[in-house]
C-alpha cells in the first residue's frame, strides 16, 4: 500500500515523538498518589482509543471536543450490557466502549470498541479493566446531583472531596516524568520533545508495527483521512523492519513489451 503525503487537522505543526509502549506502562505504575492513579488510567485510555488531548482532559478553553464521560463508556460481556456501577462484573467485560459526543472533526457520536487483553503478565494495559477501575472510582466520587456524569478526567483525594479535573498540563508532566526515569539513551528522544498529541500519536504507530490495517487505525483513531500518517515517523527503525527481506525476496521478473508507444513512467 502506497503512504502518502499527508497533513493531521488536529496536530501541532511542531513534530512531537510518538511515545511507545514503554512509556505508558511506567505512568500507569506510578501510583504513589490518587492523582497520579487517575493520570495512569488516563493514558491507558488514550493509548488505546488514540484520544485527543481534550478528549480526556481539560486541554483549555475554546474547543470544538468535549471530554468523554463515565455515561460515555459501556461495558459488555457476551454481547450484554453490564451496568457500570458494577465494579466486578464490568472488569470482568469482553468489550468496552466509548462515544466520542463531540469532536473536532465534527464527526460526533462515533463509537470505538476495544476488546479484553488477556496476555500474560498486561492486566495493567488492558483497555477493559482499566476503564473499570476508572469509572469506579469516579463513581465513587461523584454522589453530588451537579456532578452525575463526570468526565473522565476527574479526580479527589477522598471520597468525600470536591471532584477536580485534570488538566493537560498534569497529563504531560507525568509522561515528561516517565520519559526521563526511562531515559533517552533506550528512548531515542528526551523528555522535552513529546507533548500532548504524543499519546494519540504513539497509538498510532503501536497499531502500524503491530500489522493492525491502515483502515482499522484510520477507524479508531477517527481520523477522517489517512492523515494520521504522519504520526508513523520514518525515524522509528521498526517500521522498516523486514524491507529488506522482502525487496530481495523475488529475484526478477518479467517485462512484458507493450510496444514503442509505451512510455509511462512510474
Amino acid at each position: 500500500m502506497q503512504l502518502k503525503g499527508y497533513a493531521d487537522e488536529d496536530l501541532d505543526p511542531r513534530p512531537q515523538q510518538a511515545l511507545p509502549l514503554e512509556v505508558v506502562r511506567r505512568v500507569r505504575s506510578m501510583r504513589t498518589t490518587t492523582r497520579d492513579e487517575a493520570i495512569g488510567q488516563l493514558v491507558v485510555t488514550a493509548f488505546f482509543f488514540a484520544m485527543r488531548s481534550c478528549e480526556y482532559s481539560d486541554a483549555g478553553r475554546g474547543r470544538i471536543t468535549t471530554v468523554v464521560t463515565i455515561d460515555d463508556v459501556q461495558f459488555r460481556k457476551n454481547g450484554d450490557t453490564i451496568p457500570a456501577d458494577d465494579q466486578e462484573l464490568t472488569s470482568l467485560a469482553d468489550t468496552v466502549s466509548i462515544t466520542f459526543r463531540r469532536q473536532k472533526n465534527r464527526d460526533n457520536g462515533t463509537t470505538i470498541t476495544q476488546h479484553r487483553n488477556d496476555r500474560p503478565g498486561q492486566a495493567d494495559i488492558c483497555p477493559v479493566r482499566t476503564l473499570a477501575d476508572l469509572v469506579a472510582r469516579i463513581r465513587g466520587h461523584g454522589r453530588h446531583p451537579r456532578i452525575a456524569n463526570p468526565g473522565i478526567n476527574a479526580w479527589a483525594e477522598r471520597a468525600d472531596d470536591e471532584l477536580k479535573y485534570l488538566p493537560s498540563t498534569a497529563v504531560l508532566e507525568q509522561l515528561r516524568t516517565a520519559t526521563r526515569t526511562i531515559g533517552e539513551r533506550r528512548l531515542g528522544f528526551k523528555a522535552e520533545d513529546i507533548g500532548t498529541h504524543s499519546i494519540r500519536s504513539g497509538a498510532a504507530m503501536a497499531m502500524y508495527l503491530a500489522g493492525v490495517k491502515v483502515e482499522t487505525i484510520q477507524m479508531i483513531g477517527r481520523w477522517k483521512s489517512r492523515s494520521f500518517m504522519r504520526y508513523l515517523r520514518i525515524q522509528v527503525p521498526e517500521t522498516t523492519r523486514g524491507v529488506a527481506t522482502r525487496m530481495t525476496s523475488r529475484h526478477t521478473f518479467f517485462t512484458i513489451d507493450h510496444g514503442p508507444g509505451d512510455e509511462r513512467r512510474i
